[in-house]
Formats: structure tokens, sequence, C-alpha cells
């Protein structure tokens, strides 16, 4: 049994770099992981490889700086899973600017939990304390 073993796991940024092997370990490790990447062919190649070692990945493509593509992205991982326990945010978007200074039309690991809140506000709040130390 792994560590992360019942937890559902949403992860962007699955198609290369760390949000590739943040999905491949949660995955080995036992998770339900609901990953996205705007690039679909990355995507499917890293499901397929988490799903040859039968684990457990399945993916949206979406652009997450569209603010109903992030939403959507949050709705189809709670549909689909029913609970969210993980929320990793790699994919390659970056504002630098103080917290208080972005725009909401700018999507970053914010945008997500207002997307999140509704499902789980704990999860949420955490989300948001982690946007905040690294914002």
């Amino acid at each position: 049994m792994g560590r992360l073993e019942g937890k559902t796991a949403v992860v962007t940024g699955i198609g290369a770099g760390i949000g590739k092997g943040v999905a491949l370990m949660f995955a080995k490790e036992g998770a339900k992981v609901f990953g996205s990447d705007i690039n679909s062919e990355a995507a499917k190649a890293t499901v397929s490889e988490a799903k040859a070692n039968k684990w457990e990945m399945s993916f949206f493509s979406g652009d997450l700086t569209v603010e109903e593509e992030s939403q959507l992205l949050m709705d189809k991982a709670y549909e689909k899973h029913r609970s969210i326990d993980i929320l990793v945010n790699a994919a390659a978007f970056c504002v630098f600017n103080r917290t208080s200074a972005l725009c909401c039309s700018k999507v970053c690991v914010h945008q997500l939990c207002c997307c999140i809140r509704p499902h789980t506000p704990s999860a949420a709040e955490t989300c948001h304390y982690n946007m905040l130390i690294y914002a």
C-alpha cells in the first residue's frame, strides 16, 4: 500500500518537468491522479506511462489562463473522484508580483483555489496559504 492510497490529487503541468514527475510519483504511491496540461499529446504520454505501470491517472487538456477552463478542471476532477485531497500547480505560468496586486484575470494557484473552494474548503484554505508563500 502506497503512502497516498485512497487520495485524489489534481496536478497541473503533467506533460513535462516537475508536473509530470509529481503526477507519476503520486500515482506510484497510490493516489488517483487527475492531471492537466495545455499540451494534450504530452499529457496523454504521461497518462500512458502511468497506465503501463497500472497506476491510476486521467487528464483534462485545457488552458488554465482561462478562468472558465480552470473551473472546468476542478469540476471534472471532483465529478470523477468525488473528492480532492491534494492540489499541485506545476503548470508553467508565472506572474511575478505581490499577491495583493494579482489581477483575477491572471490565473495562478489562487484561481484554482477559488475553483476548488465549493468542494473542499479545508484544502482550498491550505492552497491559498501556499499561494501566499510562493507568490
